[in-house]
């Protein structure tokens, strides 16, 4: 659950720009994955099979036609907004996570083009001031030289909105291990990954500097300070209540070591 620390004339500020949501706008502001109809302007941050960066595209769903409008992205949804037809050929995938209703992750599978994860989610129209709590979950993939670890963990997030800073936490990191040349392992407790700094801009927010605490990942020596961050992020929700992000760290010249992930909180 987010937990948000505010003024008072903050507070009666957004009271007043919530219930023109509600009442003033037909309740557009309110809408979310699961509403009826309407049509509700979205963002998707994602990353592909070959880019070494994260990247960030707007658009909007029509839920009344279940017709999604995002670039290379777009296309037709089914009646649960699970699964996805794209009009340039392929198909993808729409999942929830938790209880997050602004925000889900997908996986977009194009005819011709690489794969794509990441996380689409309704825009915030404005950002609140003081901080944010944010828990979720989240997935992680390291490669670690020869080997792979497919990862997923619990994932805090604190948003300080006076300050235009998000920091990301990573924890109870789990999952497997599959070395190039023998059979898969089971990987627990990990370590602790971050990514610290980020920039809030807009209703988004990117960059920052990544670390990983791990004794297993590198020999323990998983990130250098050469290491090279890619985020891209939003806020979701009338009141920012649910973030997320998709990410790259390449520290390949240093460690043979790479990071990729996304995660939802809210």
């Amino acid at each position: 659950m987010k937990t948000t620390h505010i003024t008072t004339a903050t507070a009666l500020s957004l009271s007043t720009v919530l219930l023109a949501g509600c009442f003033g706008s037909g309740g557009t502001a309110q809408r979310d994955f699961n509403s009826p109809a309407g049509t509700v302007n979205v963002t998707a941050v994602s990353i592909d099979n070959l880019s070494e960066s994260s990247s960030s595209v707007s658009g909007t769903i029509d839920l009344s036609a279940d017709e999604l409008a995002l670039g290379r992205t777009s296309g037709s949804l089914n009646s649960d907004r699970t699964k996805l037809n794209l009009d340039a050929g392929g198909t993808g995938t729409l999942t929830a996570a938790g209880d997050a209703t602004y925000a889900r992750f997908f996986e977009v599978n194009p005819t011709n083009g690489p794969r794509r994860i990441g996380v689409i989610g309704i825009d915030s129209a404005s950002l609140p001031a003081g901080s944010a709590v944010y828990t979720g979950a989240g997935n992680l993939t390291i490669q670690d030289n020869l080997d792979v670890l497919d990862l997923t963990g619990t994932v805090n997030v604190t948003a300080d909105f006076d300050s235009g800073t998000v920091d990301t936490v990573y924890t109870d990191l789990n999952g497997t291990r599959n070395p190039a040349f023998s059979a898969t392992q089971t990987a627990t407790d990990v370590g602790t990954f971050r990514v610290e700094g980020s920039r809030i801009s807009g209703t988004g927010f990117s960059g920052g500097t990544a670390s990983l605490d791990s004794a297993t990942v590198n020999g323990g020596n998983a990130l250098s300070t050469q290491a090279s961050t890619s985020l891209s992020g939003g806020f979701y929700g009338p009141d920012a209540d649910e973030v997320g992000a998709a990410f790259v760290v390449d520290d390949t010249t240093v460690n043979a070591v790479s990071v990729r992930g996304a995660f939802i909180a809210d």
